[in-house]
């Protein structure tokens, strides 16, 4: 019973954030061959049965360009509640709804141009609360029609996309009725106050109470522009600033909840795991309690009926009961010191694991400190590299001088540190001779080197050597200087981090 009932607590528990509400819907999704020009009629639903609008579907290389006309449209404030404007969607055929932007009435018609990079793809319109909404709500009042309406060679297919289903308000779900257009009916104002509602709707004033105080301060000036009788372009400015900042406190009021959300179940699912480690761990100390109280009370019974035949056989019995006992609490004792035990072993080898990356991070400062000091050392990729010029050897000679050795002796010191790592001793030259006579040349050179690192007891196994005579050079080969700096062995130090 502990063990369902701590299952069922778990696996709640573990339940993540709840998204905003989505509902599953279908669109009519049409292909547009490149350079086709297509005319597409969007109709309008029962919630705007008399609008309409023609688009005109231009795809050109990369990108589809959408020209749209609509008629007979009526101001999304008339459906009341939270809608205050249209927006203009296109859908995938993955199902992926894409705000293209924002209808703007002018009286009963309006024009947009939009672009998508999409050559097929379904076209709808709906009422929203503002022009900067994430996902299409359920205020559909336009949509493509079926083939027959389409003008223009094309595909046709069905795709399904996910809305939301929002707790959005309106007074009215159709506005088939010839409405009284009475008052202002201007989008602006009551898109940035939908925008900063949506805000503290979304628990902003908890959660982003900075960017909620910025929206509402923007809001009271479009309010108070609007009552100034400011300019169309005045009010749309002003509204349009309310409403993106207004989006970005309800997007981060809802990030933040649903992180706070998640920490708090994370919070929840630690206590519910200790609670169950503890109940388990007095389940199990009840039943050896259980067990010990049988194993006695039948070490009684033995006891009580080996009495009545003789006093040392119950006496022997006592005994042997008693030291069985310690025995079994002995094997718990070393059972719950050995589980101790591996707890501290698995600690201290976390620890030994961070410990010794840190060590190597510290050996290759180190290493790279002291190698810089001897001869000019780089951090690369590929390792610590150490070059070494061409004063180690004689003109064309691959025979070390005696300061080279010197210079060698100091650099092998500080190789024998990292004597776990492999070493690359890679010969170079100039242009000067012949390639073929160069890559000789290199390939001695870089021998000669190894020999004398195996000498100063560098581990022979670890170093590899390779000539690539005048095919690297660091420098032109035009001047003495650029020649005298080709001239070089490098010694490649493998990466000390792997």
């Amino acid at each position: 019973m502990i063990r369902l009932l701590a299952g069922v607590l778990l696996g709640a528990a573990l339940l993540p954030a709840q998204p905003p509400p989505l509902s599953e819907r279908e669109s009519l999704a049409v292909s547009y061959p490149e350079g086709s020009n297509v005319n597409v009629t969007l109709a309008g639903t029962m919630r705007l049965p008399n609008a309409k609008a023609e688009a005109r579907v231009q795809r050109r290389p990369g990108a589809t360009e959408i020209q749209v006309r609509f008629q007979n449209m009526k101001p999304a404030l008339l459906f009341g509640g939270d809608f205050a404007t249209y927006v203009f969607w296109t859908v995938s055929p993955e199902g992926v709804a894409v705000n293209a932007g924002e209808v703007v009435l002018d009286g009963h018609r309006a024009n947009l141009r939009v672009s998508t990079p999409l050559s097929t793809f379904g076209m709808f319109v709906t009422a929203e609360p503002h022009f900067l909404v994430r996902r299409p709500s359920q205020m559909i009042v336009l949509e493509n029609t079926e083939v027959g309406l389409i003008r223009g060679r094309v595909t046709t297919s069905r795709v399904r996309y996910k809305g939301f289903e929002g707790e959005y308000k309106y007074d009215q779900e159709s506005l088939i009725r010839e409405e009284r257009m009475r008052g202002d009916l201007r989008a602006e104002r009551q898109q940035a106050m939908m925008a900063v509602a949506l805000a503290e709707r979304a628990g902003a004033q908890q959660w982003a109470a900075d960017e909620l105080r910025r929206a509402s301060e923007s809001l009271s000036a479009t309010v108070a522009a609007f009552a100034e009788g400011a300019s169309t372009q005045r009010l749309s400015e002003l509204g349009h600033n309310t409403v993106r900042l207004a989006v970005e406190a309800q997007e981060l009021a809802e990030k933040r909840s649903r992180e706070a959300a998640e920490a708090a179940q994370r919070q929840e699912m630690d206590s519910l795991r200790q609670a169950i480690e503890e109940s388990n761990r007095a389940r199990a100390a009840a039943d050896a309690a259980a067990a010990e109280a049988r194993t006695q009370a039948q070490a009684a019974r033995l006891e009580q009926q080996k009495a009545l035949e003789a006093k040392q056989a119950a006496e022997q019995a006592v005994r042997v009961a008693e030291t069985e006992q310690r025995q079994a609490q002995d094997l718990m004792e070393r059972a719950r010191q050995e589980t101790q035990k591996l707890e501290r072993l698995r600690s201290m080898a976390e620890r030994d694991a961070a410990v010794a990356r840190q060590e190597a991070e510290e050996l290759r400062r180190r290493m790279l400190t002291a190698l810089s000091r001897v001869a000019e050392t780089t951090d690369t990729a590929r390792g610590l590299i150490v070059n070494l010029p061409d004063i180690l050897f004689d003109t064309g000679q691959a025979t070390l001088r005696q300061e080279a050795r010197e210079v060698l002796s100091r650099v092998a010191g500080v190789l024998l540190v990292a004597s776990d790592y492999p070493l690359s001793v890679e010969g170079h030259t100039d242009s000067t001779g012949s390639a073929a006579l160069n890559q000789t040349l290199s390939e001695k050179r870089a021998d000669a080197v190894r020999s004398y690192l195996i000498e100063a007891q560098v581990p022979a196994e670890l170093i590899r050597t390779r000539g690539f005579g005048q095919d690297r050079p660091v420098a032109s080969n035009a001047t003495a200087a650029g020649r005298a700096k080709n001239r070089r062995v490098e010694i490649v130090i493998g990466n000390l981090e792997e």
